[in-house]
C-alpha cells in the first residue's frame, strides 16, 4: 500500500491543480487525468507482484507491468477497487466507515490480500499455464 501512496503523488498533484485553478477545457483535463490515473494505478498494482515472481532487471519489470497494466486493465481496476475500498467507503459514507472501522484492519487487509492473490494467480496462469496452486 505504501508503493500506491508514493505512486499517487503525481496524479494527486494533477488533481490538486484541477481543483484549485479554473481554466479552459477543464472537463477534458479531468477525463484525461482520470484515465491516466486508472492506467497508472493498474500498472503499479502489477509492479510488485512481477518483481516478487520473476527475477528481471527493474527496467524489464516496469515494462512488463506496463504491458500487463494496460492489457489486463479490468483486473487491475478490480485490484485497485479492492485495495482502496475503505477509502472509497469513507469518501461516499463517512458514517458507514466510522461504524465499520474496527473491521477494516483485522478483516479487510487479509481479505484484500486474498482477493488480489486470486486475481494475480489467474493472470499468472494465463502467462504460464504450468503454474499450480501449490507453486504459487
Amino acid at each position: 500500500m505504501a508503493d500506491h501512496a508514493a505512486a499517487a503523488a503525481s496524479p494527486g498533484g494533477d488533481y490538486y491543480c484541477l481543483c484549485a485553478y479554473d481554466f479552459a477545457n477543464e472537463g477534458i483535463a479531468w477525463v484525461v487525468t482520470v484515465l491516466i490515473s486508472v492506467v497508472y494505478l493498474s500498472v503499479i498494482s502489477f509492479l510488485f507482484p512481477l518483481q516478487a515472481r520473476y527475477e528481471n532487471p527493474a527496467k524489464v519489470t516496469i515494462r512488463n507491468a506496463l504491458v500487463l497494466g494496460v492489457g489486463m486493465l479490468p483486473l487491475g481496476v478490480l485490484m485497485n477497487v479492492v485495495n482502496y475500498f475503505p477509502i472509497l467507503v469513507y469518501l461516499f459514507s463517512p458514517e458507514l466507515y466510522a461504524g465499520a472501522v474496527v473491521w477494516w484492519v483485522p478483516v479487510w487487509i487479509g481479505l484484500a490480500a486474498q482477493i488480489n492473490s486470486w486475481v494475480l494467480i489467474r493472470i499468472f496462469r494465463k502467462l504460464q499455464p504450468e503454474i499450480t496452486d501449490t507453486e504459487g
